[in-house]
């Protein structure tokens, strides 16, 4: 995910037609909280977008049961 970002900083920010982040499908399969912080330091504001359905990435992570840590970082 590093060198993704890295290479193409701005995907971070770029939505599809629902309306989800990267960081929304990370909460939603259970990434690790390492890759959720690569994506909140890309755009950290994508921690408060809501997609379609109006749902936040944390929605997601808590559905799905993401660690502690994960949801953390999205509180945070």
């Amino acid at each position: 995910m590093e060198n993704l970002l890295r290479s193409s900083p701005n995907i971070a920010r770029m939505e599809d037609g629902d309306g989800f982040l990267l960081l929304h499908y990370a909460a939603e399969r259970g990434a690790p909280v390492k890759v959720v912080r690569e994506l909140l330091a890309a755009h950290r504001e994508a921690a408060g977008a809501r997609d379609e359905a109006s749902w936040l990435p944390l929605h997601y992570a808590a559905v799905n049961g993401a660690s502690v840590e994960v949801v953390r970082e999205l509180l945070a």
